[in-house]
């Protein structure tokens, strides 16, 4: 809550840096792919890019608020963490970074190498409820040039694909994809596997097939609460996800389109 920013080692858990850029509570933090730049996403309405190269100095401030996103980027008094939206997500080659608002009915897309705001879009939340919680999928191998398609689930429980290249067009893959409201989503690098976590406890895995449809989700009973967060490994075998419980699992998801299981 108090706008910082700790950069700890892992092997020895020793506290690195420790930066105060933000003048409200950081919601969300992540690396770059290439891990050469870290961003901050804080109720300050701000997203802060760090240099990584450079014991993390932070290179730019960038504002997500403007007249007509006022309200959109305003948490409710009432909102819990699980109930925001305010996450980050980077793309498979760093060059994009997708913020989501605090009422989940916008998507505020910087480009990175360029430390400036490259486009927003808004949701028809009337047609798919606001979202929770966005992940970038790699443009198709076939494709090289089209941008990453953003993928997001919603408070209506659908799992939808915004265009980026197409005006920020949705559609809606898969619906009902949790008993109960869906909290994080995660893509592997290569774009075939999606997980989602929701507030049922359950992780679900879902194959992304080339024709764009998705399969039936294999599902594990993961936490003893709400799944918050999911993140791939860079390789795609390995998925780690964050309860509500106060524990961290890794999850062995490399043979599981061959056999269907998953080993925490």
């Amino acid at each position: 809550d108090s706008g910082t920013v700790r950069i700890f080692v892992v092997e020895h858990t020793k506290l690195l840096h420790e930066y105060c850029q933000h003048q409200a509570g950081v919601y969300d933090v992540c690396f770059a792919s290439d891990g050469k730049m870290l961003f901050s996403l804080s109720l300050d309405d701000n997203i802060c890019i760090y240099d990584a190269d450079t014991s993390y100095q932070p290179m730019k401030l960038i504002p997500l608020r403007g007249p007509a996103v006022a309200t959109a980027w305003a948490l409710p008094d009432t909102a819990s963490y699980a109930e925001t939206g305010l996450t980050l997500s980077v793309s498979a080659d760093s060059n994009l970074v997708a913020a989501v608002s605090a009422d989940g009915s916008e998507v505020v897309v910087i480009n990175a190498p360029l430390c400036r705001r490259a486009a927003n879009y808004t949701l028809d939340v009337k047609s798919t409820g606001k979202i929770v919680a966005a992940a970038f999928s790699p443009a198709p191998a076939d494709q090289p040039e089209a941008s990453p398609v953003l993928l997001a689930v919603t408070t209506t429980n659908l799992l939808v694909s915004i265009d980026l290249d197409g005006g920020g067009r949705h559609r809606i893959l898969a619906d009902n994809i949790h008993r109960s409201p869906c909290r994080s989503i995660a893509v592997s690098p290569d774009g075939t596997l999606i997980a989602t976590g929701g507030t049922d406890r359950f992780v679900r895995l879902w194959q992304l097939m080339p024709s764009g449809e998705i399969a039936k989700p294999l599902t594990y009973i993961a936490h003893a609460a709400s799944v918050n967060k999911l993140k791939f490994d860079n390789r795609g075998v390995s998925l780690v996800t964050i309860g509500e419980d106060e524990t961290v699992l890794l999850w062995d998801v490399e043979s599981q389109a061959s056999d269907g299981q998953a080993a925490a």
